[in-house]
């Protein structure tokens, strides 16, 4: 049945509608920053299960737009439509967390019993339970813009202006949800809290749009009903159900139409392939932080909310030729910011000291970050947001019809979003590389321009946008490797002061093209291997994760250690391969096999450069590499494991925070056997004293024995943990070592005495280093935020010297720690260290520590008082 009356069709009635939409807007990005959160511990953080929640949330989006926007041409009421699907997804919001929770305890019944290689299972089942949770919100979100399409549009002369207003609010809100969520919900009230706050502002929206909708306000709003021409005639009960009504000016026929949505398609394919590539550079420039996904999200939409603000402000009569130029100013844009973005990682380096002085601040690097970001972003993205409106108005057959061409139109746009985002992720990026896919994404927007140029424009304009596309790609392809500006650069997320005077400079010091030996651009991001051999080093987005030189002592104690300590060392987990060299160390000893888990194919890939030096452990028949992600596939693995290593990257990029959830350190602890231990990686560089405490608190809470190793030289820390005590059998360990002398030798180190040096604390000060207060998990994410502060200012924990770890005199130690204990145990079988032992072990800690460090002093004050 058609709408027989309407709710208000005033000002002031329909900026209540747009204020309802803008707080949908808002709710809706919170509530899609709460739903990646929830379903990533399950569904993991790997390229193609991240792929396959984009393609069933996006798919649902078209999904809802096509049966809503039919629906609300038939319904009475469009904006009471609207409020029930307001309240219907609120309450889901609510609900979320219960459905995730069934949802991954089904993933995890089904994968352990499918095994360890069954990958088409896992994918299915991904696919199945992503979709059982997320669809049906997803379509309900879909049918919200032509619903108020339906109810705003009066004729067919004011689609544009009121589709692209619609638009063009709820994409504001969508950035001032991503603000809230991405800068402070997540951190200050944690998931569930964003949630709350997701159904509040959802229930707002559908209560709002309900009291609206009422009788009394339609009644007192509505000036005037439906009309299907420009000059605004009525429009009978007979013609607002009839698709045959007359097109008016502006309005495209049916072939055009098609022209129209095909481009807009085509234009959403690319839009996210350039997003995908943005998310990368950004990444690259200002550190895979959770922050700086943010500030790119937020610059991405506000150029496409401005560029639907302009056209639906302007009167233009020929929207095809308009969509035609759009496109094409759009693909010179995203060209003619290549040289801009080759320099990206510098002009962040200048926000970065900039915002460190007199005292480094988080909000001013957000604010500079995003306004950097944003003035890169703004004109290209600008240019695809004009699309949407002026395709809505050239698709528009009837008044009767106008839900549901609007419902296509967005179907068409989602689409073309969700492939370009599936391809670009999965195909595009790791075979063409961020610039061969830019390059790709400008192609797909030129050939948009001509669809609609060919079949809207005057043979001039043809001519004159023919001459324009050469001239600019024959000015770009000269310039076209930009994309080594970024790949090549490395670790200036450290530069905090003293920049260098130009850009020049700023090469000389940070980019490694002069001794790169590796580039691989992977799905999940870009691999450098750069150096001079032996003496190489691993990147990964810019960041330094693995080392032949500097990390090698950390490396290899990563692998040595919890092979000493475990009662059982025969079947081990490595969590993460860098380059190798803890897993090589871990396969010195005699093990009957190892299981590896890395999320990036490049990092695998490079080790043939390692290979030399750290043992070739991919090499060894009893070592089996999965590539997956750890979480998911420690919660599914049917094994059970003598030892656990997990090395992940610093908790400020963006997925590794998780690794250090109690979540994941409950699921490492029930596939230990019994005796087992975990070994954990972590740091005090760049990083606070609180954030330390915060892990050693999560970890404490499921294994309350833990034993703190430091490698001096970089302050990395290694944190070997059991639930209950462990023999420490010292006649066991001398035989283990004396097997591994040899790999021990390479970081200096002479003997198990010396290696115990590096023992810091034992159980007993840990329990109380942790002390009370939060911990880190799913739900309260406090570890990343922590970290990416820490990063920005470049402070260093001082949680060792805070808690006395490592300082104290023997005597007043509860229980000592394992040179203590392996000293009593020598002297008690009549072996005691000898002074030149002692003097060995001296020697060794002054590779790494200053002079007259209080360490050295108490080790000195050891061999002084021993006897040869």
């Amino acid at each position: 049945m058609p709408p027989t009356s309407s709710a208000p069709a005033s000002s002031s009635g329909r900026a209540l509608v747009l204020a309802a939409f803008f707080v949908s807007g808002v709710g809706a990005l919170v509530q899609e920053i709460a739903w990646t959160r929830l379903l990533g511990p399950f569904l993991g953080s790997t390229a193609q299960a991240q792929a396959i929640v984009l393609a069933i949330f996006m798919g649902g989006l078209a999904a809802g737009s096509t049966l809503f926007g039919r629906r609300a041409d038939r319904s009475r009421s469009p904006l009471r439509l609207y409020a029930i699907l307001e309240l219907v997804i609120a309450v889901y919001a609510l609900a979320l967390p219960f459905l995730v929770r069934a949802a991954g305890s089904t993933f995890v019944a089904v994968a352990s019993r499918a095994g360890e290689d069954a990958t088409l299972v896992r994918t299915l089942l991904r696919l199945a339970l992503a979709s059982a949770v997320l669809l049906v919100p997803a379509i309900w979100m879909g049918g919200t813009l032509p619903i108020l399409a339906r109810h705003l549009v009066k004729s067919l002369g004011e689609t544009r202006a009121r589709v692209g207003e619609l638009y063009t609010i709820n994409t504001f809100g969508a950035v001032a949800g991503a603000i809230l969520g991405g800068f402070v919900l997540l951190e200050r009230v944690g998931v569930q809290g964003s949630l709350w706050i997701a159904a509040a502002l959802a229930l707002a929206a559908g209560g709002g749009a309900w009291l609206l909708s009422s009788p009394a306000s339609a009644s007192s709003g509505a000036s005037a009903g439906p009309t299907d021409s420009v000059d605004g005639s009525r429009a009978s009960s007979a013609s607002l159900a009839t698709p045959t009504a007359p097109a008016t000016s502006g309005v495209g026929s049916a072939p055009l139409g098609t022209t129209a949505l095909v481009a807009l398609g085509a234009s959403g394919f690319a839009a996210m392939v350039y997003e995908i590539v943005m998310i990368r550079a950004v990444g690259l420039a200002l550190g895979s932080s959770t922050y700086a996904f943010t500030m790119m999200l937020v610059a991405f939409i506000v150029g496409i909310g401005l560029g639907s603000f302009v056209v639906s402000r302007l009167r233009i009569e020929r929207p095809l030729v308009a969509i035609g130029w759009s496109q094409l100013a759009g693909a010179l844009a995203f060209l003619a910011i290549t040289p801009l973005l080759e320099r990206l990682a510098w002009y962040a380096g200048l926000a970065r000291c900039h915002c460190a002085t007199p005292e480094p601040s988080l909000a001013c690097f957000l604010g500079l970050g995003t306004s950097l970001v944003l003035a890169l972003l703004v004109v290209p993205t600008a240019c695809l947001g004009a699309a949407f409106p002026l395709v809505a108005q050239a698709a528009q057959r009837s008044i009767g019809s106008v839900g549901a061409r609007v419902g296509w139109t967005y179907a068409c746009n989602t689409l073309g979003n969700v492939s370009g985002a599936v391809v670009a992720s999965l195909v595009l990026v790791p075979t063409l590389g961020i610039g061969g896919s830019l390059e790709l994404g400008v192609a797909l927007n030129l050939l948009a321009a001509a669809l609609t140029l060919v079949g809207g424009a005057r043979m001039k304009e043809r001519v004159a946008a023919l001459a324009v596309a050469v001239v600019a790609v024959a000015i770009y392809v000269p310039a076209r490797d930009w994309p080594n500006g970024l790949n090549l650069a490395a670790q200036h997320f450290r530069l905090r002061s003293h920049p260098p005077e130009s850009y020049a400079a700023f090469e000389r010091i940070y980019n490694y093209a002069p001794t790169k030996q590796f580039l691989e651009e992977d799905s999940l991001g870009t691999v450098l291997v750069a150096g001079v051999p032996p003496d190489l080093t691993l990147y990964v987005n810019g960041k330094a994760d693995a080392s032949a030189g500097g990390d090698l002592t950390t490396q290899l104690l990563l692998g040595h250690i919890p092979m000493l300590m475990a009662p059982k060392h025969e079947n081990v987990l490595t969590i993460g391969f860098g380059a190798g060299f803890s897993a090589g160390a871990i396969a010195r000893h005699p093990i009957a096999r190892q299981d590896l888990v890395e999320i990036s194919p490049a990092v695998l890939n490079a080790d043939a450069l390692f290979r030399e030096w750290n043992g070739a452990p991919l090499q060894d028949p009893r070592t089996k590499a999965y590539l997956e992600d750890a979480r998911s596939f420690i919660r599914t693995t049917p094994r059970l494991y003598d030892v656990i290593v997990s090395e992940p990257s610093n908790p400020w990029v963006v997925g590794v925070a998780g690794l250090f959830s109690r979540e994941f350190f409950r699921d490492a602890g029930s596939k230990l056997a019994p005796g087992g231990v975990l070994c954990v990686w972590f740091h005090e560089y760049e990083q606070s004293s609180e954030a330390v405490a915060l892990v050693v608190r999560t970890l404490a809470a499921e294994f309350p024995e833990i034993w703190l190793w430091r490698e001096y030289g970089f302050t990395d820390m290694v944190l070997v943990a059991s639930r209950e005590p462990l023999p420490l059998d010292f006649a066991e360990m001398e035989r283990r070592f004396d097997a591994v002398r040899a790999d021990m030798a390479r970081i200096g180190i002479p003997s198990l005495a010396a290696l115990f040096g590096h023992n810091a604390a034992g159980p007993g000060e840990m329990k109380r280093a942790a002390g009370p207060g939060p911990e880190h998990t799913d739900l309260e994410p406090h570890l990343e935020f922590l970290a990416a502060r820490a990063v920005l200012a470049g402070t260093a924990s001082d949680f060792g010297r805070l808690h006395d770890l490592h300082y104290r005199a023997p005597s007043t130690i509860e229980t000592g720690t394992l040179f203590d204990r392996y000293r009593r145990w020598r002297a008690e079988n009549g072996r005691p260290l000898t002074k030149t032992e002692l003097q060995a072990v001296v020697a060794h800690m002054e590779t790494s520590l200053p002079p007259g460090h209080r360490i050295l002093k108490r080790f000195g004050d050891f061999a002084n008082a021993a006897s040869n």
